[in-house]
């Protein structure tokens, strides 16, 4: 110590001498509690991307990187676990590829086990899903959607075989005939109020007739390749109606909302063309404020047309419009297989 120094000691008291050391040797302890309380425990963060198509380009954020998918396409559904700090940026986006399937999408961020993000989207749009971990709060009602082809939402399903009915009525007249050459379908072409038939892709169809009935809801004929998120459920002796089943669940957690109910009224087998198939029908129940429809008589047949994937039409008609449950009948009965 230098003589100044020493000079200076004398003429301060013992208990501040003993307080400043206590001060120094604290200041290590608090710069660390300052630090843990900053920085805070690791979140476990998990990715997911789900949807009618098969694959989808992804843009996502990690603590380490920014990962896009400009090349290829990621297979779905797509997950990704990791540990995250509450600062750190999170984010995962999703769009159809422009050569594939324009099936809808669902991004959804779960941050510690609890959906606090969650986007959906279709055709051409993109579904994203960003925030700050530390900041992002659980979504009410927000629901997990599955990792494989088995969704299972509400329904009450049919444990026997039950024919399709004879729905009463005249219908739409049948105009033509039309074909689906990717999923080598041919039915009944009707006339008004169903607009013409299109083979532009419409959706995830490829193949499709379709008339509004009232603003944001509308009555549907379509027909597709069965894609490859329900493909999980062709297995075994009933895999024509698992996959008519797994269909149907994908059609009501993606085109419904929370809290719609689904109840099977048929489910039988029959030929077409001589090759196996299924028709299962439900009824979707729901309640929108801004619709009038309270039901949706949603039927799917999925066809055995010999190639390595089979193919399945969807028709959609709300209890608006019961008058045209009658062409239901008409479209199922003119089903073929052709080359």
């Amino acid at each position: 110590m230098s003589p100044r120094a020493k000079r200076i000691n004398k003429h301060v008291p013992d208990w501040v001498m003993v307080l400043g050391a206590c001060l120094a040797l604290a200041q290590p302890v608090v710069a660390i509690v300052w630090l843990a309380n900053t920085v805070g425990d690791p979140k476990k963060v998990t990715y997911l991307v789900t949807g009618e198509s098969s694959d989808a380009m992804l843009t996502y954020y990690t603590p380490d990187s920014i990962e896009t998918d400009t090349i290829a396409a990621t297979k779905l559904p797509f997950r990704m676990d990791f540990q995250a700090d509450g600062d750190e940026y999170l984010r995962v986006s999703a769009r159809n590829d422009e050569d594939g399937t324009a099936g809808a999408l669902t991004c959804t961020i779960l941050v510690d086990g609890k959906v606090v993000e969650q986007d959906r989207s279709s055709g051409t749009s993109e579904a994203s899903c960003s925030g700050t971990a530390k900041r992002m709060k659980p979504v009410a009602g927000a629901k997990l959607p599955p990792l494989t082809g088995a969704i299972t939402p509400e329904v009450q399903r049919l444990e026997k075989t039950v024919e399709l009915k004879r729905y009463p009525g005249t219908g739409a007249r049948v105009v033509g005939r039309v074909t689906d050459a990717e999923a080598r379908l041919s039915y009944a072409e009707l006339g008004r109020p169903w607009e013409p038939f299109s083979t532009e892709p419409y959706g995830p169809y490829t193949g499709s007739q379709k008339f509004e009935t009232e603003a944001e809801w509308q009555a549907l004929i379509g027909s597709r390749v069965v894609d490859d998120g329900v493909m999980g459920a062709y297995s075994g002796p009933n895999r024509l109606r698992d996959v008519a089943a797994a269909i149907q669940d994908a059609r009501q957690f993606d085109g419904f909302r929370e809290g719609t109910t689904g109840r099977d009224v048929a489910s039988q087998p029959f030929k077409v063309s001589g090759r196996p198939a299924w028709v299962l029908v439900r009824e979707m129940h729901f309640e929108q404020s801004d619709l009038r429809a309270t039901m949706d008589l949603s039927v799917v047949v999925v066809v055995d047309t010999g190639q390595e994937r089979p193919s399945s039409l969807w028709i959609d008609i709300p209890n608006t419009h019961q008058q045209y449950w009658a062409d239901v009948n008409t479209i199922v009965r003119s089903l073929r297989v052709v080359p």
